[in-house]
């Protein structure tokens, strides 16, 4: 199981749904929560492999509205 924080404009811009279908594409399983501290939880779980395209696709690329400013 891995946990990311993600902070930016992430609330009200359809990330939640996009980053369900990134997962869902990956064979990941977990929950999207959104943070009242304009951050959002996303944790996953899965084969390693796809743990770690799915780290590279939240740190290279995002929803159209939302704008990531740092993925821990």
């Amino acid at each position: 199981m891995t946990k990311f924080i993600v902070g930016g404009r992430v609330h009200h811009v359809n990330y939640g749904a996009w980053i369900r279908r990134q997962a869902r594409d990956l064979n990941l399983h977990g929950y999207v929560k959104h943070l009242k501290n304009n951050q959002t939880e996303i944790v996953v779980q899965g084969e390693q492999e796809n743990i770690d395209k799915f780290r590279e696709i939240i740190n290279n690329n995002s929803s159209k509205r939302a704008k990531i400013i740092d993925v821990t």
